[in-house]
């Protein structure tokens, strides 16, 4: 069987502190690279020291798909395939020899499963497929955009998931990303007719600036062409929540609907209209939704869904809704499948309040 030859490739600036780390999880790899975009701490050194090949190189102006398109001419000829990987992530034992054992001659593209953020407990809070590995072709493969960059193939070639593959992020809390924004502030205005660009730049201010948020992603929902059909579901979602969060429950329930209607793949909106439907004193019809959003068994591929309506939240919801209706026992069942996925003290003592009533139903 042919060893496949894999080498890891990735841009840095400033991540000493990641290095040793990083480089021991990527040492299943045959070769590791790394373009160093002006670093003013130790990283080129200790990279070095470390048998990684470094080039050193300033882009001016700052854009992350071109940092990352000469990383990716650092790749030697001589490798199959490419993987891109930050220094602030970690994978997985075993990646190396699982691309190899799914890698045939056919193969161009591959999707891993990407952890983006972790819960306290060091449960996973965001998650998706990312686009990172592929065959080392030159003018086969480009990164496109300043900012939330992508890299799309300049050939046909077909997604392959790999979601034994899994790639755990955890960022430097520490270094500012307020220029994330101002890039995207900057690129939206050049460009204001690139939708893709309209939907992420309005994602951003998600949670950040209510009214911002409502304006922009309000904008490209009216705008959004027919192929973006799942982003404008994703962002119809987002839109309802924070409506919810406003208290303006007619503008979220109708948010959460469009959202539904436009594509039934998250089941975030679908939980948010069980959530406008039980606040209207319907549990009832909440009950309907909640199971429909459970019935959803697979995450969608290319959006971090989000992850609590993959865990606990449903079937908390379950036992709010059961226990207006007082099925107590359906309840039970519940908050005990909600307390599966997260044991801690607040879903413990919903239990066992509930448990309480129980009890003095048994009583009377």
């Amino acid at each position: 069987m042919r060893h496949w030859k894999i080498c890891v490739y990735a841009i840095a600036k400033n991540e000493e502190k990641f290095v040793d780390r990083w480089v021991d999880s990527m040492s299943e790899a045959d070769c590791i690279c790394v373009l160093d975009t002006g670093s003013t701490d130790n990283t080129v050194e200790l990279l070095k020291n470390r048998g990684i090949i470094v080039q050193e190189t300033r882009i001016e102006p700052w854009r992350f798909d071109v940092a990352r398109n000469e990383s990716m001419k650092l790749v030697p000829r001589s490798m199959d395939i490419c993987v891109s990987v930050d220094l602030d992530e970690v994978f997985e034992p075993g990646w190396a020899n699982a691309i190899r054992r799914k890698w045939t001659k056919k193969s161009s593209l591959m999707l891993y499963y990407l952890i983006a953020s972790h819960l306290p407990n060091g449960q996973e809070e965001a998650s998706c497929f990312v686009r990172k590995i592929h065959k080392n072709e030159p003018k086969a493969f480009k990164w496109i955009h300043a900012i939330h960059e992508e890299l799309i193939p300049l050939i046909e070639c077909e997604d392959v998931l790999i979601p034994e593959v899994r790639d755990h992020h955890y960022p430097d809390p520490s270094k500012s990303r307020s220029f994330y924004l101002d890039m995207m502030r900057e690129g939206y205005k050049q460009n204001p007719s690139d939708m893709r660009n309209a939907f992420v730049f309005a994602r951003d201010f998600f949670m950040r600036d209510h009214p911002l948020f409502i304006e922009y992603m309000e904008n490209f929902v009216k705008r959004a062409t027919p192929e973006m059909v799942f982003e404008k579901a994703f962002g119809l979602g987002m839109l309802g929540y924070t409506y919810l969060l406003l208290e303006d429950p007619i503008k979220a329930k109708k948010s959460f609907f469009d959202s539904i209607n436009t594509s039934d793949v998250f089941r975030m909106p679908i939980l948010g209209y069980a959530i406008c439907l039980a606040k209207e004193d319907n549990p009832e019809e909440a009950i309907i939704y909640i199971k429909k959003a459970l019935e959803i068994k697979t995450k969608f591929t290319y959006y971090p869904d989000e992850n609590t309506s993959w865990r606990e939240k449903p079937y908390i919801l379950l036992h709010d809704c059961y226990l207006c209706l007082g099925e107590y026992d359906n309840a039970l069942l519940a908050i005990n499948k909600a307390l599966e996925y997260r044991p801690d003290e607040k879903i413990l003592a919903v239990k066992e309040n509930l448990i309480k009533i129980m009890n003095e139903q048994k009583g009377s």
